[in-house]
């Protein structure tokens, strides 16, 4: 999910920056890989993997090492585009959306390896003492 929202965020960025606000093509593509990539760490930070190397590493460290591996998928994306859209001639978001589809396979692939590790599951015992804390805010007396 929040990797369909990170791709929505840099095409939605993309195309307003080419498109309303005139931007060269590449520099739009820069704007919305610097938006989506914050975007993307927040989300996956918090969300996606839970921490699940937070124990190990500080928050500092995984996002220079998000940035890192962004970094590598951004010169990838920039050759794309450029390939696409002065080599072959297609427009510029046919090129974006052609290119996304790489970036977020690769962005995945080094979050899980590089980054974060492995999506963290919820343990049952997780679970149950998140239904209690849910069931003890329902029954409280002073939640009514």
């Amino acid at each position: 999910m929040f990797g369909g929202l990170t791709t929505l965020v840099n095409i939605a960025v993309f195309w307003l920056g080419t498109n309303w606000l005139h931007w060269y093509y590449l520099v739009a593509n820069l704007v919305a890989w610097v938006l989506s990539v914050w975007f993307a760490f927040e989300t996956n930070h918090r969300w996606v993997f839970m921490g699940s190397t937070a124990q190990k590493e500080s928050t500092l460290i995984q996002l220079c090492r998000f940035f890192l591996a962004r970094g590598v998928s951004l010169v990838i994306d920039m050759g794309c585009m450029i390939g696409l859209v002065q080599g072959i001639r297609t427009s510029e978001l046919t090129a974006k959306l052609v290119t996304q589809v790489v970036v977020v396979i690769l962005n995945y692939l080094l979050s899980v390896h590089f980054v974060f590790g492995t999506p963290r599951k919820r343990s049952s015992q997780e679970e149950r003492s998140r239904s209690d804390a849910q069931n003890d805010r329902d029954h409280h007396p002073m939640s009514k």
